[in-house]
C-alpha cells in the first residue's frame, strides 16, 4: 500500500468531517470502496466494452446520524489520475439530487455535488501508478 496516498486521503477526509461525528470514511473505507467499485465496474465493461477509457464516477454517502451533516465521497476514475472529492451536507436533499437530478456528465455531476455541498474539501488528483500501487490494481 501507498503510504503517501493513505496519508494524502486521510487528511482531506480529516478536514471534510465534523468533530465527534460518526458520518464518516476512513481511508482504508476509501481505498476498499474503490477496489469494490471496480471490480464490479470490471463486469460493465465487459457487457459494454465502450466504457473502457471513459471516465468512471462513483459516489458514496456516510448518513448514519441525521441529525449531522452527510459526508460524502466522489471517485472521479480518469484515464491518468484518481480524483476525490469529499464534502458534507444535508443527507436527504444529496441523495434526492444524486437519485433524480444528477447530470449524466462526470464533470458536471461532480460539480453540481459539490456545489450543494456546505463544505468540500479541496479535491484530491493522484496521479494512477501511485493509485494502482495503493489500490493494488488497475483500471480499464
Amino acid at each position: 500500500m501507498s503510504i503517501e496516498v493513505h496519508a494524502e486521503v486521510s487528511r482531506m477526509l480529516e478536514s471534510d468531517c465534523e468533530p465527534d461525528s460518526e458520518n464518516r470514511f476512513t481511508a482504508f473505507e476509501v481505498r476498499d470502496h474503490a477496489i469494490e467499485f471496480l471490480n464490479n465496474y470490471d463486469s460493465e465493461i465487459q457487457r459494454f466494452p465502450e466504457l473502457a477509457g471513459q471516465t468512471h464516477f462513483e459516489f458514496v454517502m456516510a448518513d448514519y446520524d441525521l441529525q449531522r451533516d452527510a459526508v460524502f465521497i466522489v471517485y472521479l476514475f480518469r484515464t491518468d489520475v484518481l480524483e476525490l472529492l469529499a464534502g458534507r451536507g444535508d443527507a436527504f436533499a444529496l441523495r434526492s439530487f444524486v437519485e433524480q437530478e444528477l447530470p449524466e456528465d462526470t464533470d458536471e455531476a461532480a460539480d453540481s455535488l459539490r456545489r450543494r455541498a456546505r463544505f468540500s474539501a479541496a479535491p484530491l488528483q493522484i496521479e494512477r501508478r501511485r493509485v494502482v500501487e495503493w489500490l493494488g490494481r488497475d483500471w480499464r
